[in-house]
């Protein structure tokens, strides 16, 4: 497909394939190609670079999203290109199809960016997240920021606001107490 289309169009654009199995590597790549013009300016080829998946791993390796987090890749036809953290199933196998159904519903929305919560995960982690369709690959990215990393903050600002909340009046119950040895039982004020 890319090689007709560069020998259709020099727009010089570098075009991305959607993942594809190398039968020479023998892994999943996505194949980045870019028209090869002769010094005449004709078309005189394409050239192209395979890019293994896990090359992409390796770059959401990289983000901090937390020890319920989540990155991945997925191509527009659902695939998995890749996955951070790696999930050991099938659901998290390169090359599968899937997503949550509030996934599929913003791809066939055609939204570039978005952001929702999905609440049924291929690894059972309630998540916030955030979706953008890439421009130069067909492709999106999902981040995904786990219940529980997001909530945790908010869980340890209430346990100081009671703490502090508990001090306080045990501050201000404190001159009450040596007053009730001064009082007199009986008497009134």
């Amino acid at each position: 497909d890319f090689f007709i289309a560069h020998r259709a169009q020099d727009d010089q654009q570098t075009l991305a394939s959607k993942l594809v199995f190398g039968r020479i590597a023998g892994t999943w790549i996505t194949v980045f190609s870019r028209r090869y013009n002769a010094p005449d300016g004709r078309f005189a080829g394409v050239v192209t670079a395979a890019v293994p998946a896990a090359y992409f791993r390796g770059l959401l390796s990289g983000l901090r999203l937390g020890p319920h987090g989540i990155a991945l890749i997925r191509d527009q036809d659902m695939a998995m290109i890749a996955r951070w953290p790696v999930l050991d199933s099938p659901a998290g196998a390169i090359g599968s199809r899937g997503g949550s159904q509030e996934l599929s519903d913003i791809i066939a929305s055609g939204v570039q960016a978005q952001s929702f919560y999905s609440r049924r995960t291929a690894d059972g982690v309630t998540r916030i997240n955030a979706y953008r369709r890439l421009e130069r690959m067909p492709a999106f990215v999902v981040l995904g920021w786990g219940e529980k990393d997001y909530l945790a903050q908010g869980h340890e600002d209430v346990r100081k606001a009671m703490l502090l909340f508990w001090q306080y009046g045990q501050k201000k119950l404190q001159p009450a107490l040596p007053m009730e040895k001064v009082l007199e039982p009986g008497k009134k004020w």
